[in-house]
């Protein structure tokens, strides 16, 4: 189902999917997942724009307990006190999830390079000021750079931003440079299928003859348009993996497919 939010263009998905897609991002801000099960089947743009990085974040994240059910791997939430860094953090939804697993006493930065993007993750945040939750650092940065001290952060996470970025294998670096010993990355996003599978056949059904249709009827086809190529060029999961071992992670590393393989969770232990 396609809907119109806001002059954006944002997936909802309904009946069994809606669940899990629901949970992805909460899923994702368990940065501190138990590695159980096996391994996985088998994936900024210094320019990102703030239109995608909203279509990125919007997302429901009601009712994650159930909608985390059958998920390839259990998870413990960070804990209270400690610090973590959600990079292209776009609207700051996951920036926001952490800021509630902290706790007031920790610490959390949202990093993002639009600076425009970023005010509007400002605002957003800005009713849940006086609670129980981590007030969260808003950072323009470059995620290729990130400017942080070496093994400053307990949890790094990256939702729909590393698909993005020029070069995803500094990056990744960087992300284990700022990780403390033992700390684990976690970065979703849209999963590179297999050519001939359900999920690729899927995917790019939706995208060709609803998503960038219905876009260029509004008049921002190109904001869209650009999704499809952006995935079928992202590594599939076991390159994923390679590169989060060859760019500094040491314990454990692990591609999870979620959603019936339309998304995909990169999970690195540093």
């Amino acid at each position: 189902l396609v809907v119109l939010a806001e002059n954006r263009l944002v997936w909802v998905i309904v009946g069994s999917v809606h669940g899990l897609w629901c949970a992805l991002v909460s899923f994702l801000a368990d940065a501190f997942l138990a590695h159980t099960g096996s391994r996985g089947k088998c994936k900024p743009s210094s320019t990102i724009s703030p239109t995608t990085t909203t279509y990125s974040t919007t997302r429901s994240r009601s009712d994650s307990t159930e909608a985390g059910r059958g998920l390839p791997c259990s998870g413990h939430a960070p804990k209270k006190g400690q610090r973590a860094l959600d990079a292209c953090t776009g609207t700051g939804d996951i920036a926001a999830l952490l800021a509630t697993a902290v706790g007031a006493e920790g610490h959390v930065v949202g990093l993002d390079f639009a600076p425009e993007i970023l005010d509007v993750a400002r605002r957003r945040a800005a009713p849940r000021a006086g609670t129980t939750a981590a007030q969260v650092e808003w950072v323009q940065g470059d995620a290729m750079a990130l400017p942080f001290d070496d093994a400053s952060f307990d949890a790094v996470t990256c939702g729909y931003g590393l698909r993005n970025v020029v070069d995803r294998e500094k990056a990744l670096a960087e992300f284990a440079r700022v990780l403390r010993p033992g700390a684990r990355l976690a970065v979703l996003d849209f999963n590179h299928a297999a050519d001939a599978s359900a999920a690729n056949a899927t995917q790019t059904w939706a995208l060709e003859n609803v998503v960038v249709p219905v876009a260029r009827s509004r008049g921002f086809e190109d904001e869209y348009a650009y999704l499809l190529p952006s995935i079928e060029s992202y590594p599939r999961g076991a390159e994923l993996e390679r590169m989060a071992v060859t760019s500094g992670f040491t314990g454990d590393v692990r591609y999870y497919e979620l959603a019936f393989g339309l998304m995909g969770c990169l999970v690195a232990e540093r």
